[in-house]
């Protein structure tokens, strides 16, 4: 088989959402990105998960408790359309440089870059400039959590 070069086309891959695979529970429950933390409901990591005044999670249907406080390793992932970008740097968990800036029909689609590296891509009706500074915020219930390994590592011995 062979291929002329004229009818090769490279296509960019669209993104649908960011995920983290490097990402841990540090210890206020908090997902830690990079190096930045951002609030997130760690009840998503048990089936029918209720938080305890003292951190850790019930599982009311087994009655175990566990507590992801000591570096849970997660996947986070998160939607394009619910990273968003501010002016305001004060505003979000972490922050980062545009780094493109892409029109895509009715909206832009960003790739901003942290200090420590870590890429989040974006959907905003919103103009920025390559190389502009923002603050980047995710809503808590927009992080979505999956736990590496097993559950049974957290289970707190009673």
């Amino acid at each position: 088989m062979s291929v002329e070069p004229a009818n090769i086309q490279v296509m960019e891959k669209t993104y649908d959402e960011n995920e983290y695979v490097d990402a841990y529970i540090d210890g206020d429950n908090d997902v830690v990105i990079g190096e930045d933390a951002f609030p997130v409901d760690v009840t998503q990591l048990v089936e029918g998960g209720v938080l305890q005044e003292d951190g850790t999670v019930l599982c009311p249907a087994t009655k175990k408790v566990y507590d992801f406080r000591k570096e849970a390793k997660v996947v986070a992932v998160v939607s394009l359309d619910k990273v968003i970008l501010s002016d305001d740097l004060s505003q979000g968990h972490s922050s980062g440089e545009i780094l493109s800036a892409v029109w895509i029909g009715d909206h832009y689609q960003y790739l901003v870059r942290t200090d420590d590296e870590e890429d989040f891509i974006c959907n905003s009706p919103y103009s920025w400039n390559e190389g502009d500074l923002v603050s980047i915020e995710v809503a808590k219930e927009d992080i979505k959590l999956r736990l590496k390994g097993s559950l049974d590592a957290y289970e707190v011995e009673e």
